[in-house]
Order: C-alpha cells, then sequence, then structure tokens
C-alpha cells in the first residue's frame, strides 16, 4: 500500500536526485573559446543546447515535485485540524 508519507518520501528522494543534476549541468555556460574551427564550434553549440534541453527538463520536473510536495503537506494540514464530528443520530 503506498501511504502519503510513502509517495512524500519518494518525491523528496527524486527531488535531491534532480538538484544534484542541476548542479552537475551548473549555468549551462560553455566557453567556446577562440577556435575558429566551424565543426567544433557547431559541436560545442549542440552540446550547449543539449544541456539546456535537459536542464529545462529537469527545471519543470522540481517544479512539479514542489507543487505535489505543498500539496501533500496542506493536505496532511488540513487533515490533522479536522475536527471530529458528532455523529447524528
Amino acid at each position: 500500500m503506498n501511504t502519503t508519507a510513502d509517495r512524500e518520501k519518494s518525491l523528496l528522494k527524486h527531488k535531491k536526485e534532480i538538484e544534484t543534476q542541476l548542479k552537475k549541468l551548473g549555468s549551462g555556460f560553455v566557453d567556446f573559446g577562440n577556435d575558429v574551427d566551424p565543426d567544433e564550434e557547431t559541436e560545442e553549440s549542440e552540446e550547449k543546447s543539449n544541456r539546456m534541453g535537459v536542464k529545462r527538463v529537469f527545471e519543470n520536473q522540481l517544479k512539479e515535485i514542489n507543487k505535489t510536495l505543498e500539496s501533500l503537506k496542506k493536505s496532511k494540514k488540513g487533515n490533522s485540524s479536522a475536527k471530529p464530528r458528532a455523529g447524528k443520530k
């Protein structure tokens, strides 16, 4: 059975993994240097474009995880503050 706590734990683990990957990707800045070789410039440009695309995917995943975690937090808060109602007969 997948409880809310299990889901939250899984999301937090995934969040940490994404944050680690984002740190590895860095700012996405690639120094092209002063070389004038068009083939090398093309490869470097493609690499930068690929990194930026991957970074964008990770950032979107991170946003979704944060939204879900916030929703779970609100749900837990709402459930814990709810007072039991007196039963009607």
